[in-house]
């Protein structure tokens, strides 16, 4: 039978390795808030540029809104995390650390998600697909 997360304990994981996953987790949300933030404010940046259109705007806003929430899911984890090295008592990878570091997580996946669907739809409804048109061709042309 297999582990989930939910069946390593902090308590059976020896300190070495605890400290190293404090720091994957740490990397993690700093890339998380990082690329997250990018999308935002890249976006926000040329939004002028991306033309009208509702079903686009309402996409853009759900993307911002997945965005932000896994901006601020993050550090919340960050926060919990130090707060675990601050006082071992506490651990980071269960409750609220967890809770907040799966919804960072997520968020990103469907805000990413959500901004590329955005992203297409805008590609083709600005594209101008072109197809070959029959030529007519008058007498005394080849």
């Amino acid at each position: 039978m297999g582990l989930d997360d939910d069946d390593l304990l902090a308590d059976d994981i020896p300190a070495g390795e605890q400290s190293d996953a404090h720091q994957i987790a740490l990397e993690l949300m700093k890339q998380l808030i990082t690329l997250a933030s990018g999308v935002v404010v890249l976006s926000a940046t040329f939004l002028e540029k991306l033309g009208p259109g509702p079903v686009r705007r309402i996409l853009l806003g759900l993307s911002w809104l997945a965005l932000v929430t896994c901006i601020f899911c993050a550090l919340q984890t960050i926060s919990v995390i130090v707060k675990s090295r601050l006082n071992p008592e506490h651990q980071w990878s269960k409750g609220a650390g967890q809770a907040y570091a799966h919804v960072s997580k997520y968020a990103f996946v469907i805000g990413i998600f959500l901004f590329a669907m955005f992203a297409f739809i805008s590609f083709i409804s600005t594209s101008h697909f072109t197809f070959p048109s029959t030529r007519v061709w008058s007498r005394g042309h080849l």
